[in-house]
């Protein structure tokens, strides 16, 4: 199943942002192109100061210290700016894995579940729900992460050759931690190997 209609609803999304952003948020959303892949958002974001990044990632919601060091979350520009990114698509129109409805969202929600690669929050639906209690349950599962379906389809480790498959480097707050669900013990690969995997399902399904 396909989101209908994703591109208006995509700019739907931004406009809201848009509109309630404050002004050194907007300057940072308006540099956002949705038809560019995370990695150029990325790039484009990197023009701003620290200070502007701070400011926009506040304004999302992304907490930026630790709750108990203070220490910054995010030890430079390209690692804030790539998470403001994922934490812009992450309001995006989805699919559910598990019931396959179309779900979005919303900010200031707290979806159970957060894809461990895109940020990406879970639907709360029943057979969401019935996963996270199998997981918190079960004690083998523990120490895993939860891949959202966009993610899952690109993350396809059979295709990827062993010598591209290293840590994953994907950051994400203690808030925003993303909750056990796809095993760790599998192959993982480096975020921007994700990323380009992402770029090229999104344009393979822009094809169908």
């Amino acid at each position: 199943m396909r989101v209908e209609n994703l591109d208006e609803k995509i700019r739907m999304v931004i406009g809201d942002l848009l509109g309630r952003a404050d002004p050194v948020s907007k300057k940072v959303l308006t540099a956002f192109d949705s038809s560019k892949d995370p990695v150029q958002n990325k790039e484009q974001f990197l023009k701003f100061t620290r200070s502007e990044l701070d400011t926009c990632a506040m304004f999302l919601g992304i907490k930026l210290l630790h709750p108990v060091s203070g220490d910054k979350l995010f030890k430079n520009r390209p690692l804030l700016a790539r998470h403001i990114v994922l934490h812009i698509m992450a309001l995006f129109p989805s699919v559910c894995s598990e019931c396959q409805s179309e779900y979005q969202v919303s900010p200031g929600d707290n979806p159970v579940l957060r894809c461990h690669v895109c940020l990406q929050g879970s639907h709360n639906c029943l057979q969401v729900l019935g996963v996270l209690e199998v997981i918190q349950s079960s004690p083998v599962l523990q120490g895993t992460v939860w891949l959202c379906s966009f993610c899952h389809e690109a993350n396809d480790v059979c295709s990827i050759a062993p010598s591209q498959s290293n840590q994953h480097t994907a950051q994400s707050t203690p808030a925003e931690a993303a909750t056990p669900h796809q095993p760790t013990n599998q192959h993982q690969i480096s975020s921007d190997v994700l990323l380009s995997k992402l770029e090229n399902v999104a344009k393979e399904k822009k094809k169908k």
